[in-house]
């Protein structure tokens, strides 16, 4: 039943004012005007998506209020950069090849992200790079990072840059290595 605002679903709470006789012809049951519209689909749980790859990562990083769910280690060659809202990723481990001269991991101009039981692990380089970061977080809001560990990455572990309400509990900082190129 389409209404003026929204599509009408019926519910529990529905009230019917004629039940219909199973001799009823076409005409339909009068709906009294209070009902109930579903809850938005935003706040239902995502069902999180399965990820192995540094592309599968990056993809599933851009769809908003995706749960990224990353299984064993995925090597990365590309910097993943998180620029959508409400994003999730949980468990697994990102670590990069030597050759790779980027940060592992950028979120950047966007808000409610998570990272959950995810290590972030840099390897040392055999480029000269001064931007060898594990995680930069640039110009967002709402930041959580939970049970994470960073380590091993030249330069800085996390770089948080114009944000506000970043938030890092219950997470390793771990073995930075001395040997940034600046």
């Amino acid at each position: 039943i389409e209404t003026d605002t929204a599509i009408w679903t019926p519910t529990a709470e529905t009230i019917i004012t004629e039940a219909p006789s199973p001799l009823a012809t076409t005409e339909s049951p009068t709906i009294s005007p209070t009902y109930t519209l579903p809850p938005p689909t935003s706040t239902e749980e995502p069902f999180p998506i399965t990820v192995t790859t540094p592309q599968g990562l990056q993809a599933c990083v851009n769809i908003r209020n995706a749960t990224c769910l990353i299984v064993g280690v995925i090597q990365v060659t590309i910097q993943i950069v998180i620029s959508v809202s409400g994003v999730t990723i949980q468990g697994g481990e990102i670590t990069n090849v030597p050759e790779y001269p980027d940060r592992l991991m950028l979120i950047a101009r966007t808000v409610d992200v998570r990272l959950e039981n995810v290590t972030l692990r840099g390897t040392p380089s055999t480029t000269t790079s001064s931007i060898k970061d594990c995680l930069l977080i640039l110009d967002s809001a709402r930041i959580v990072l939970d049970h994470v560990t960073l380590a091993y990455c030249e330069d800085e572990l996390v770089d948080i840059s114009n944000s506000i309400g970043v938030e890092i509990t219950n997470t390793i900082l771990a073995y930075p290595l001395n040997c940034a190129s600046h």
